[in-house]
């Protein structure tokens, strides 16, 4: 522009710049414009071709350094972000009873919680090691039935190879104390936008009690079943929520005369099992 009294006469600096040129370039960066530099100057300088080329390289600077100020801030706020979300992680998988442990694509270990450390028998997580490869080492892992499970079968090494599993069940075994212990695992691959596959996820519960509990249960339940099989002494089991008969044993079939069939799913009042009338109307 080179005489803006010319072009706007009724502007209210047009008779302040009068013989003057003015030139304007937008601040760009890449596709983002952040606005427009304007500089006034005498119509001999604004037409001269070498301040024309120096303004435009300021201006394409100033473009510059705005954007890059821009992505700065945007870095530093998805580095914030970050920040958050994996202590938000932490936080989540340090109140998890399960061991909860996610490794690279090479099987180094990235995180894992204090049941990690636990499920595996170390006191505190700083005596974990950090990589898959190390842990046969002084650990050994069995199928239920007891055959030793070659390392290429472990939980890590299946879900970097695309397998998952939920609730697959190992012996474990260190070597170093001998100590057992059962297991479960449930595993996947982590995979990027692509569908390669860039890590894995595996979670670990320890179901030694369980298992005893359950072996308990058993063993009591047949002690039961035997005594109850076996006892000379008539025995009924009713329930107290409908007082009708659940089970019966051989021994009250042949005291009382009535079949199994007669017996289970009636009432003691039906069965006539009391004499006194006030007992058998409590029934």
């Amino acid at each position: 522009v080179q005489d803006r009294s010319r072009l706007c006469a009724e502007c209210p600096i047009a008779k302040d710049v009068r013989n003057h040129g003015v030139l304007a370039r937008p601040l760009r960066s890449g596709d983002h414009d952040y606005g427009i530099l304007v500089a006034v100057l005498p119509a001999a300088l604004a037409g001269d071709e070498e301040e024309q080329s120096l303004f435009r390289e300021v201006a394409r600077d100033i473009g510059f350094a705005l954007g890059s100020l821009e992505a700065e801030e945007a870095r530093s706020a998805a580095e914030e972000g970050l920040v958050e979300s994996k202590q938000k992680l932490e936080t989540a998988l340090d109140n998890m009873n399960d061991a909860v442990f996610i490794s690279d694509a090479e099987g180094s270990f990235i995180n894992f919680n204090d049941a990690f450390a636990s499920f595996h028998r170390f006191e505190h997580k700083e005596q974990c090691t950090n990589t898959f490869a190390e842990y046969s080492e002084f650990l050994e892992v069995f199928y239920p039935d007891g055959r030793l499970a070659p390392v290429e079968q472990w939980a890590v090494p299946r879900a970097l190879r695309g397998e998952s599993a939920t609730n697959a069940e190992y012996l474990l075994r260190r070597k170093d104390t001998g100590e057992t212990w059962l297991g479960t695992y449930s595993f996947a691959p982590l995979r990027d936008e692509t569908g390669a596959i860039t890590g894995s996820v595996v979670v670990a519960r320890d179901i030694t009690e369980q298992r005893r509990a359950e072996a308990d249960l058993r063993e009591s339940q047949a002690r039961f079943s035997a005594i109850f099989n076996t006892s000379p002494i008539g025995i009924n089991i009713f329930s107290l929520e409908d007082g009708l008969s659940h089970d019966v044993n051989a021994a009250f079939l042949e005291i009382t005369g009535y079949a199994r069939n007669e017996v289970v799913g009636h009432s003691a009042a039906e069965l006539r099992l009391f004499v006194d009338p006030d007992v058998r109307r409590a029934w």
